[in-house]
């Protein structure tokens, strides 16, 4: 029986929910020693919550080895959903594409209270577009910012005050002891409110506790204007340092001098005390 014909029954007996057969294969033979180029490679799974209308909805996306798109899918996060929030993530269309060798994934529902758009990409990078209600809820960031082994987790929940301005929270949990590993420190918010557009801008900060000058923005931007919300998740230079602050403050923060003083003190003070008060609860 030759390697080629194991390996397609295999396969067969995967999709069919079967244990495949175990096989011998005559370590002599030096056929059985060669891996056959047919066997297609297991696609990647990936998955964003998104908070929309309230609900915290799971985006599970399919690529295939090369992070080409293949799938999307939307499901409600509660384990025990209501018929509206099944509804509600039944709605959505899900459309993909390629981009600089990952993928962008666009979904659209036409929902009761108007359309809302929503595109992630294969860094995490999530956008949602929509009523002013419909970025409403509690969802989670998770990744690994640095791209070296420490991972972590930003519980973010946007709601809206008495004035109908949105209010972000953040929870970030990292490997961070004190001693070594990720420290996620949260920035001050930048508010600018003028009147019919509102928009507030929020970073955690992710860097080495050893003093390695490595460190990514993870940005939170709430944008509303004429009615309309717009909530963007997005990683923010990932190849900076802190040494390398004037460039940075360049991409963030050239139109508004005083986030220039915010930003300098997150990579000061708040630097500078990362090992207490800011991670006393991770």
């Amino acid at each position: 029986m030759s390697v080629r014909f194991l390996a397609g029954l295999m396969a067969v007996s995967i999709a069919l929910g079967a244990a495949p057969a175990s096989a011998q294969v005559d370590p002599s033979s030096a056929d059985s020693l060669v891996a056959d180029p047919t066997v297609a490679a297991d696609p990647i799974v990936t998955e964003t919550t998104v908070p929309v209308f309230g609900t915290s909805l799971i985006i599970t996306i399919t690529s295939d080895a090369d992070g080409a798109f293949v799938d999307a899918v939307v499901t409600p996060a509660s384990a025990d959903p209501t018929a509206e929030e099944v509804a509600l993530a039944d709605s959505f269309v899900a459309t993909g594409h390629a981009d600089d060798g990952g993928f962008e994934v666009k979904l659209t529902a036409d929902t009761a209270d108007g359309m809302v758009k929503i595109e992630i990409e294969t860094d995490g990078s999530v956008e949602v577009e929509g009523p002013i209600g419909a970025i409403a809820g509690t969802s989670v960031w998770a990744g690994d910012p640095l791209n070296n082994g420490h991972p972590a987790t930003v519980t973010y929940t946007v709601s809206f005050d008495a004035d109908g301005n949105p209010v972000l929270d953040l929870v970030v949990v990292t490997d961070w002891d004190g001693t070594a590993g990720l420290v996620g420190a949260v920035g001050d918010a930048v508010i600018r409110d003028k009147g019919d557009e509102f928009e507030m801008r929020q970073s955690v900060t992710f860097y080495m506790g050893d003093g390695s000058p490595e460190y990514v923005d993870l940005t939170f931007t709430i944008e509303i204007e004429h009615g309309k919300a717009e909530l963007k998740v997005e990683l923010i230079d990932p190849n900076g340092s802190h040494d390398d602050d004037d460039d940075h403050e360049s991409d963030h923060h050239d139109d508004d001098d005083d986030d220039d003083d915010d930003h300098d003190d997150d990579h000061g003070d708040d630097h500078d005390d990362d090992h207490g008060d800011d991670h006393d609860d991770d």
